[in-house]
C-alpha cells in the first residue's frame, strides 16, 4: 500500500495523489485506506517514515568510529555515501522523500520521529559538536537539515539529470561539506 503511495507521488506529486489512483494502483478498495490509516494523510505521513526507517536503518548498521577527528570523518564518509547511494539506487523514494520533505507535509513532528530513527547517527555527529563545539555557531537541528536536504537535493537532481554524474556530484559535494566540517574540525 505504500510502495502504490511512493508511485504515485513520485510521478505526479503531492498535488496528483488521489486516493482514487491509490486504490487504483495499490490494488484494493478505496475504502480501505481508512481500515489501514486514520486519514489520506496519515498514510502519506507514515509512507515519509518507512522510507526514512529504511535510509536509517543502512546508515545505523554501520560500525561508527568515535573517538578522534579521523574516526569521526570516516564514518560521517561512510554514513553519508550510504544515504547519497540509497537516493539514488531507489529513484520512487527519492521523489517521494525530496517532495515530502521540502513541502508543508514535513513539520516538527515528524522531524522528530525522524530523529528517533538516526539516534546512533545523531549519537556521532553529537559527538563532533561535544569535542568540537559546532553548536557554537550553527544550531543543531540546521546543521542536520543541512546534511540531509542538501544530499536529498543533490540526488534528486541527479536522478532529474540537471547534473550527469552522479559519483562525480557526490564526491563534489562531500568535499564541500567537509570543507564546512573543517571549520570545527581541522583535521577534516
Amino acid at each position: 500500500m505504500m510502495n502504490a503511495a511512493i508511485r504515485i507521488v513520485a510521478e505526479y506529486g503531492f498535488e496528483g495523489f488521489t486516493t482514487k489512483k491509490w486504490a487504483a494502483e495499490a490494488g484494493v478498495a478505496e475504502g480501505s485506506l481508512y481500515y489501514h490509516f486514520k486519514s489520506k494523510n496519515d498514510l502519506l505521513d507514515q509512507t515519509f517514515l518507512f522510507i526514512d526507517r529504511d535510509i536509517a536503518d543502512i546508515c545505523n548498521g554501520l560500525n561508527l568510529k568515535t573517538g578522534g577527528a579521523s574516526g569521526l570523518k570516516q564514518s560521517v564518509t561512510e554514513i553519508w555515501w550510504k544515504y547519497y547511494r540509497y537516493l539514488l539506487g531507489n529513484p520512487e523514494k527519492l521523489f517521494y522523500y525530496y517532495r515530502y520533505r521540502t513541502s508543508i507535509r514535513f513539520n516538527a513532528d515528524v522531524n522528530r520521529l525522524q530523529e528517533e530513527h538516526y539516534a546512533p547517527v545523531m549519537r556521532m555527529i553529537r559527538e563532533l559538536d561535544e569535542n568540537y563545539g559546532i553548536t557554537e555557531k550553527v544550531e543543531w537541528d540546521i546543521l542536520w537539515s543541512y546534511i540531509l536536504d542538501s544530499t536529498t537535493a543533490l540526488a534528486y537532481r541527479v536522478k532529474k539529470g540537471c547534473l550527469s554524474d552522479g559519483e562525480k556530484a557526490g564526491e563534489q559535494f562531500l568535499w564541500l561539506m567537509m570543507k564546512g566540517f573543517s571549520q570545527f574540525v581541522k583535521s577534516f
